[in-house]
């Protein structure tokens, strides 16, 4: 092999054999000489060790070490290697495996052919030839310089019969000159486009002998227009997502502050049910208001992760029910003649990841599965423990190792081209006719980004599994999905005063409500200069501020920056349903102590008041 294909600069040779033995462990138990001689005694070795500098083959023998019997492929135009595994008498246990290196036999590079520069062509009428350069002849396959009209009606019918009609036009005196471009296959079976140009000669007799013309090569420059036109159509789209982006976070911002009215009013609704007691069925209904408002919530919060792409929120998830429910939005994408088969291993550890992330992941791997079954095969979802000794990921190639969950998903269709099997997670590298191609390379953003690897394994012709490796969660998190139906009166609390601002009125006077039922004294505005008079007005009569962020004039960070030039400890609770200003992680340089999303959780608002008006 060539020291530039080989990537620790070894130069390999055919003279000598190149033989490793590994056993079960993946430790080198035997090499031969020459190996010795390339690669030095690796004896008592890891494999990942000794091949460090060959990603190809350690990619291979994870193939063949995961039930692949063996595996043959080139590195470069030079080597073939065949990693051959060692099984016992059941086919069941590793044993270990075999690498062998031979060498083939280097191919005469043919001779390129000519560049085919803008050349002149003549038609002999009365003779029915065109002559032509020879550079031209050569590249498209022609015998001579000198091709009689029957042969080329032979070689090109339909481009020739298409410039006759046009050469004709030239004959009769209706046009003085003509312009085609046209489509040739060359002697190599490329496709080349050409421009042609023809215009009769001087006129003999009444006649004319000849027509005289240029051809052109157009390919480079249609294909650097065809490039230009992608490029702008992907920049159009990326605008108009970035539109409807914009356009989703305003309706989210609308939605959650109509959820918060109407979740609160229901709990509201439910303490008062819960109290008066006299009729049951109430209760019921509500609670399926209350049901119904939450799935509305986990909807909007869907728009929200679209529309800001940089909104995580990770959360702890069990991967049989993410898996079952993606399934059941997958359905409507897949034709009844692909069946799921799912089998997740009981009690496994949950995951810490963005739910929406879960599903882009799994969702991209079943579509690309549907592509490559062309509609008719078998997924298989499969999650298992998995306790990595060591490993070799597909996308980010490097070692890993621990404690994982595994999530695999297999098909039965015609596996990854191998072109563009080692580039499947580069932007825009798809083995689709159509698509973005960014789908695998979010994917690898998203499991990098999740602490994850991960792992393919295919053959083409014989299908694609990919398995995910996600981190066990080491988080602890609670879930408050219960409506808040009992609020204590806090005598104690009759001392606070708390400003409310939210120009959603209905949103106002429900956390007046809500504050009431805790004993606090509560002022509110609709409106952050109405809020400002009043806070203005008289400083120290409030003891907390609760106030949305997006309103008409001032915003809350900027009503809460007003307030604060006069109230320099003044407890803010900022509320939004969508900013693309402030967040949690960012509300301290504003000099707010506590956030809130949209829709608001009564729960967590009485525990943040509760917890800043003691001093927290």
């Amino acid at each position: 092999m060539d020291a530039d294909n080989s990537p620790n600069g070894i130069v390999l040779t055919k003279s000598e054999e190149i033989l490793f033995d590994f056993d079960q462990d993946n430790l080198c138990i035997y090499l031969s000489d020459h190996a010795k001689d390339v690669f030095g005694d690796q004896t008592g070795k890891h494999i990942f060790d000794v091949f460090a500098e060959y990603p190809e083959v350690l990619e291979q023998f994870n193939r063949v070490i995961n039930g692949r019997e063996q595996a043959e492929f080139d590195v470069g135009n030079r080597q073939r290697w065949n990693i051959q595994g060692i099984f016992d008498d059941d086919d069941k246990l590793f044993q270990g495996v075999v690498v062998e290196v031979t060498f083939l036999e280097p191919e005469t590079p043919e001779e390129p052919l000519p560049t085919l520069l803008p050349s002149t062509w003549v038609v002999e009428v009365a003779d029915r030839e065109l002559h032509i350069s020879a550079a031209f002849a050569r590249t498209f396959g022609l015998p001579s310089t000198r091709i009689s009209f029957d042969v080329l009606n032979e070689t090109f019918p339909e481009e020739v019969k298409e410039l006759t009609q046009a050469a004709m036009h030239l004959l009769d005196g209706t046009h003085e000159f003509f312009f085609k471009e046209i489509k040739l296959t060359d002697a190599r079976g490329n496709t080349r486009w050409l421009s042609v140009r023809g215009q009769p000669s001087s006129r003999e007799k009444g006649s004319i002998p000849r027509i005289n013309g240029s051809v052109e090569d157009i390919t480079q420059k249609l294909l650097e227009l065809r490039q230009k036109q992608e490029q702008d159509s992907k920049l159009l789209r990326v605008q108009k997502m970035e539109a409807i982006g914009e356009l989703v976070g305003g309706i989210a911002h609308d939605f959650n502050n109509i959820l918060s009215s109407i979740i609160g009013y229901t709990e509201l609704a439910m303490m008062e049910a819960a109290e008066s007691q006299q009729n049951p069925k109430l209760m019921t209904y509500l609670t399926e208001v209350f049901q119904g408002s939450k799935r509305a919530r986990e909807l909007v919060s869907k728009m929200q992760t679209f529309s800001r792409a940089d909104q995580v929120r990770p959360e702890n998830l069990d991967l049989m029910q993410e898996v079952k429910e993606i399934v059941k939005m997958l359905r409507a994408s897949l034709p009844s003649s692909i069946e799921i088969r799912i089998d997740i291993e009981e009690s496994l550890p949950e995951i810490f990841i963005d739910k929406t992330f879960l599903q882009q992941i799994i969702m991209n791997a079943c579509i690309n599965a549907r592509d490559a079954m062309q509609e008719t095969g078998t997924i298989f979802i499969r999650g298992h423990n998995r306790q990595v000794s060591r490993d070799h990921c597909s996308s980010c190639h490097e070692l890993f190792a621990g404690e994982y969950v595994e999530l695999s998903i297999e098909d039965t269709g015609s596996g990854i081209p191998s072109a563009i099997a080692d580039r499947i997670f580069e932007p825009y590298v798809s083995g689709k006719a159509s698509g973005s191609g960014m789908g695998l390379a979010m994917v690898h953003g998203i499991m990098h980004r999740q602490g994850g690897h991960i792992k393919v394994d295919t053959i083409p012709g014989d299908g694609t599994e990919f398995r995910f490796f996600f981190k066990p969660s080491e988080h602890a998190e609670t879930s408050l999905e219960s409506p808040n139906t009992s609020i204590v009166m806090d005598a104690d609390n009759a001392a606070r005063h708390i400003l409310v601002i939210d120009d959603e009125v209905s949103l106002v006077y429900y956390l007046r409500e809500l504050l009431h039922k805790r004993g606090y004294q509560v002022s509110v505005a609709s409106d952050s200069h109405e809020a400002w008079d009043m806070f203005s007005a008289a400083p120290d009569k409030f003891d907390l501020v609760v106030t949305d962020q997006t309103m008409p004039g001032l915003s809350g960070v900027q009503l809460a920056a007003k307030m604060l030039t006069l109230r320099e400890d003044l407890p803010i609770i900022l509320c939004t349903g969508y900013s693309d200003v402030v967040e949690e992680g960012n509300i301290s340089q504003y000099g707010i102590k506590g956030f809130m999303s949209k829709p608001i959780d009564s729960r967590q608002l009485l525990r943040s008041i509760q917890s800043l008006l003691a001093g927290g």
